[in-house]
């Protein structure tokens, strides 16, 4: 899995934010609660505006540590 948000990041830091967002859901379909996932994922959300569904994620990150 970590391979997997590694490549995220990479995508991520490309600017290819679809293809990121992608992978981060592949890794919440094996795991809903991966920290790492969740919180990229909200980065993604930021980066593409879509500010609500951020927060979502960005608070149950914390709920959940």
């Amino acid at each position: 899995m970590h391979v997997l948000i590694q490549k995220g990041l990479v995508l991520y830091g490309m600017k290819n934010y679809n293809n990121a967002l992608g992978i981060f859901n592949k890794v919440l379909s094996i795991d809903c609660e991966n920290q790492h996932a969740l919180m990229d994922k909200g980065l993604v959300f930021l980066e593409i505006g879509r500010y609500v569904e951020a927060l979502d994620l960005f608070n149950k990150c914390l709920i959940n540590d």
